[in-house]
């Protein structure tokens, strides 16, 4: 098998009075994600005593689910998706919680919250509504066409948003127009097996995920 050592660790495993020593290696693995292929570095760790196999990998004991973020960032990287943190940031520069996101975009609070926190993976149409967030002149619009939808399915206050949304609105105006005198706008508008099987599903269901 082909791996580095990448450094040593020392963890204390349930029903031991020690902590014990692990090797830090990496690996180089293949998935699937949609519908592309993925080459990444997984991180195992294998006790200092034992020989490398597959039966002495474990996940990292301080972050079970880095191998399944690895790969969910190589993914977006090579499909151009909104990572986890554009995500977070556009929404809250514009003042709005995950729920008043998830209401205008038409997702669940769950899915959205997954999403951001980089336990699943957007698919295609998911990510044409995040790519709104891009935009508020866009976003503004969407919003206001799916007023009825957000007032029937959800306890979300649509003149709260509104607010929110046109006060950086015109921040966003008075941004423009100093940067363009004339003010033009251009728009309106786990083990192993468990952790590969995740991957490939594009989503993480652990005791911290949100189901």
């Amino acid at each position: 098998m082909n791996y580095q050592t990448v450094g040593f660790k020392k963890a204390l495993l349930e029903g031991n009075t020690e902590k014990q020593s692990f090797r830090i290696i990496e690996v180089n693995e293949n998935t699937k994600i949609q519908t592309i292929e993925l080459n990444f570095k997984a991180e195992y760790w294998v006790p200092s005593s034992e020989e490398v196999t597959e039966d002495t990998m474990f996940l990292p004991f301080d972050d079970p689910d880095k191998n399944i973020r690895t790969a969910y960032d190589e993914f977006r990287k090579i499909a151009n998706y909104m990572k986890p943190t554009e995500i977070k940031n556009a929404r809250k520069k514009m003042g709005l919680s995950l729920r008043e996101t998830a209401a205008i975009l038409g997702f669940s609070y769950s899915t959205l919250c997954e999403i951001e926190s980089n336990k699943r993976i957007q698919n295609q149409l998911q990510e044409s509504a995040l790519e709104y967030l891009k935009n508020i002149y866009r976003l503004y619009d969407l919003f206001e066409n799916r007023i009825p939808q957000i007032r029937q399915n959800s306890d979300v206050s649509v003149e709260q948003v509104k607010q929110k949304l046109e006060n950086f609105l015109n921040l966003d105006k008075t941004s423009i127009s100093k940067e363009y005198p004339g003010g033009v706008f251009l728009s309106k508008l786990p083990d192993k097996k468990e952790s590969q099987k995740a991957i490939r599903y594009g989503s993480v269901q652990s005791k911290t995920s949100i189901l």
